[in-house]
């Protein structure tokens, strides 16, 4: 049988073992559990300065698709201005171009045809104003040119005119044809401006999605980081509360076995007692 000596021995030995392990094991708990939420910690203000990064790029990105936003729109309006420009433009010039080539020209066609006539009558007064200058008392006519002469100039300086004005109608039609195929192109211009503004108007509503996402995502990781450092001090409390539940458990080995130390003690000194002779 295994003397009381030695159970006492090995009940110790078990109590102090389980302090120990208790102990031990309450710190090391206690420093896997800050390790675990440093590590979780470190890994959630990554992500969050991640986030918070791309949240900043976004509402740049944001703002900079709004400022090319209105750029595109002043450029569209100014294209719309343009064409409503360009066309009124090519109704004058066609205007212009039908009055120098019909009216203008057919007027001075037709001045050119008399002026035949308007000569012979230059003619016959200046004969008329000549023989009356000879009179005693007629005007004084003594021109430094004719009138006849004039005439003759006039009809020279427009000879041709007529062909010319209506060259120059086609050249300002041509130039009214040219403004107004300007303002279509113009008017194409504006509707692709319109179709790019609508598909950044678009690309600016994800983006205020997108960021408020990074937004509420990054709110997330703030709140799971307070909640993971609360479950880490409730989990560090309960380590502690273990380990010491567990040393203090020990109390009852160690008492054991301190009981059957002493027992044991107290039989050795009887047993001296006994064998100390009397005197």
């Amino acid at each position: 049988m295994v003397s009381r000596y030695a159970a006492g021995r090995v009940m110790i030995g078990v109590g102090i073992f389980g302090v120990v392990a208790g102990l031990v094991g309450t710190i090391v708990g206690v420093q896997l559990v800050d390790q675990l939420d440093s590590a979780l910690n470190r890994s959630l203000t990554l992500t969050s300065d991640s986030l918070e990064t791309v949240e900043s790029s976004l509402v740049l990105a944001e703002e900079t698709v709004d400022l090319v936003n209105d750029g595109l729109t002043d450029a569209e309006r100014t294209a719309r201005d343009l064409e409503t420009t360009m066309q009124e433009g090519e109704r004058l010039l066609t205007s212009t171009a039908e009055l120098t080539g019909t009216q203008v020209a057919d007027s001075i066609e037709a001045m050119e045809r008399s002026m035949p006539a308007l000569i012979q009558v230059a003619t016959a007064v200046d004969a008329s104003l000549s023989a009356l200058s000879e009179l005693p008392f007629g005007p004084g006519y003594n021109p430094d040119q004719p009138f006849d002469e004039s005439v003759r100039d006039l009809q020279t300086s427009i000879s041709g005119l007529p062909d010319e004005l209506r060259e120059q109608a086609l050249l300002i039609e041509g130039a009214g044809a040219n403004l107004g195929e300007a303002g279509r192109g113009a008017t194409a211009v504006a509707d692709d401006l319109a179709a790019i503004d609508a598909g950044l108007a678009e690309a600016l509503v994800l983006l205020g999605d997108y960021t408020a996402a990074a937004t509420d995502a990054r709110q997330l990781l703030a709140t799971t980081a307070d909640d993971l450092e609360r479950q880490a001090n409730i989990s560090k409390i309960m380590i502690a509360a273990l380990g010491l539940t567990i040393a203090l458990g020990q109390v009852v080995p160690l008492f054991v076995g301190w009981e059957l130390l002493q027992g044991r003690r107290g039989e050795v000194k009887r047993a001296e007692r006994d064998d100390v002779p009397a005197r």
